[in-house]
């Protein structure tokens, strides 16, 4: 909801996978930029789900230090980090 209301595109996986539907959805879009919560259960998505993606679109990973997710970068964090992929 932070990134929508900062005008950033996104879409909010609710865990660490990806449903049939969002698979398929992020195939068609380029590029994907992968934020997932730093700790090693997201670091583990993160490599998963890049490795899904590959073959039909670009993608690009945020590594988040262990102990972070997205939710606790700044407003200005998140529009920096964000804007070098897909602006």
């Amino acid at each position: 909801m932070r990134l929508a209301q900062l005008n950033i595109p996104a879409v909010a996986l609710l865990g660490i996978h990806l449903s049939a539907v969002q698979n398929d959805l992020l195939k068609k879009v380029s590029p994907v930029v992968l934020m997932l919560d730093g700790d090693r259960a997201g670091q583990e998505a993160t490599v998963r789900i890049r490795s899904a993606l590959e073959p039909y679109t670009k993608v690009y990973t945020i590594t988040l230090p262990s102990g972070l997710d997205p939710d606790d970068l700044s407003d200005e964090a998140l529009s920096s980090v964000t804007r070098h992929f897909l602006f």
